[in-house]
């Protein structure tokens, strides 16, 4: 399969196949959210959320920060906003069951609709409430990928998620049985030929390494 990687960076370093190594990456990203329960809430992203994956809702309100935990139980990708000449992204929308809201939580939950629901929304039908102004909140999820190939300047993953370029992450590798953390930039997002499930072939270039990181990969890049 050709590389379609970030093509300055692969004519500097050589790409290795390798076996077996497996990372983390962290995501983070701002979202709206449209109505809420004490069972779940419905939000609006900027990207698609894998049905069953478990996402923590941070919501901040009054300098106090509500932390929830949710699976998702829905995912469609409700329209395309424009911007600039003739782009446009997508708007998905979202449902997310609540896996963590016990005793002191749930009054926390509660209080927080109780404040930010509008008066002519507060009736107690099927016990899920707008949000006035959709109130802003911040989506986080870590989850696996599988790395295909690796240089000393990035490394080509693949996951069933789709990213933007040139959007940065917080990620990890093991290394030798050691957490190596880094900054991966998106290099390049294309999709993989794969039996009706859509999945990605992700560039990612090292952002910033350390001597002494380097010199860790240096290490285990001679090993393959």
């Amino acid at each position: 399969m050709t590389d379609k990687s970030d093509i300055s960076e692969k004519r500097i370093h050589k790409r290795f196949f390798v076996e077996g190594l497996v990372g983390t990456m962290r995501l983070a990203t701002e979202v709206k959210i449209l109505n809420l329960s004490i069972g779940g809430a419905a939000i609006e992203a900027d990207r698609r959320l894998n049905l069953g994956q478990e996402y923590t809702l941070k919501i901040e309100d009054n300098n106090k920060i509500l932390t929830l935990s949710g699976k998702v139980a829905w995912s469609n990708l409700k329209r395309f906003k424009s911007f600039g000449e003739g782009s446009s992204l997508p708007v998905y929308q979202a449902g997310l069951r609540f896996t963590n809201v016990l005793s002191d939580l749930s009054f926390d939950l509660l209080q927080f609709i109780s404040q930010h629901t509008p008066l002519k929304e507060k009736r107690m039908v099927s016990f899920r409430f707008a949000i006035g102004a959709r109130k802003s909140a911040i989506l986080k999820s870590d989850f696996d990928y599988e790395v295909k190939r690796i240089s000393l300047g990035g490394m080509l993953i693949e996951t069933d998620q789709e990213f933007k370029k040139d959007d940065k992450y917080p990620m990890e590798l093991i290394i030798g049985g050691t957490p190596f953390s880094f900054a991966g930039r998106v290099a390049s997002c294309n999709p993989v030929e794969t039996a009706g499930e859509k999945r990605y072939d992700i560039g990612i270039a090292f952002s910033n390494l350390s001597q002494e990181k380097t010199n860790i990969l240096i290490e285990f890049i001679a090993k393959l």
